[in-house]
């Protein structure tokens, strides 16, 4: 009986296991703006739980991709979309989102060389844009209710890889040179490393990396620490 007892505990201990493990959703949102291909790149959530989405879309089945941010509540509900497009020009894309620790979220464009030439980019009716010499990337600060609260067109030949620290601090990089804007879009520092595959923050340092190098810098002042090779 004891045997018996002790079997029966331990298969009611791991049937617990298995459902905690396993875990149960609260809830599920179909993002659709249309009735053609979605793609999100990223979700993000803040203190408040909201839940935000970026990604692009096609608003009809002849037009190229548009951009969107959308956001929603801890219940699902809808709170507000952000809409990024060329008019046709270009298929374009809102990149992988993130939150301070206000909310305020960050998320960029990029525009390739040659693609557009001046302001021809609308985000929520606000004209963007820079010259297309060399392509550029513009990033975005949106607050926690939706609106633009800045955005910088940065010149790159380079898609860019980006991250967001807790206090509301961007850092970019394109595999040539890495910028830190300030939470209120102060460009603080830019130096040129041999990243522009991953960005990452930890501490007190920024790393870079390319699939081969990592590149450590001082995330207050972009200073270089130390680099290593990856292992093959």
């Amino acid at each position: 009986k004891d045997v018996m007892k002790k079997l029966s505990i331990f298969l009611l201990c791991l049937f617990f296991s298995v459902v905690l493990q396993a875990g149960n959703f609260d809830w599920y949102r179909l993002v659709q703006f249309s009735q053609r291909s979605h793609f999100a790149n990223g979700i993000s959530t803040d203190a408040n739980r909201n839940v935000n989405v970026t990604g692009s879309y096609y608003p009809c089945l002849v037009c190229n991709a548009v951009g969107f941010v959308a956001s929603y509540d801890s219940l699902s509900a809808p709170r507000w979309s952000v809409v990024a497009s060329t008019f046709g020009i270009i298929n374009i894309e809102f990149s992988r989102p993130f939150n301070d620790n206000d909310g305020n979220i960050y998320t960029s464009i990029y525009i390739p060389q040659g693609a557009l030439n001046g302001p021809q980019l609308s985000v929520n009716s606000v004209w963007i844009g820079g010259p297309d010499t060399s392509g550029y990337v513009v990033i975005f600060r949106f607050s926690i209710l939706g609106n633009l609260d800045w955005y910088r067109v940065i010149p790159t030949s380079n898609p860019v890889v980006h991250y967001a620290d807790e206090p509301g601090n961007t850092y970019f990089s394109n595999g040539d040179t890495t910028w830190k804007y300030s939470p209120g879009g102060i460009l603080s520092w830019r130096n040129t490393v041999k990243g522009g595959s991953f960005l990452s923050v930890g501490g007190s340092d920024v790393y870079v990396g390319n699939g081969t190098t990592v590149e450590r810098l001082s995330a207050a002042t972009g200073i270089f620490k130390s680099t290593w090779t990856l292992p093959t």
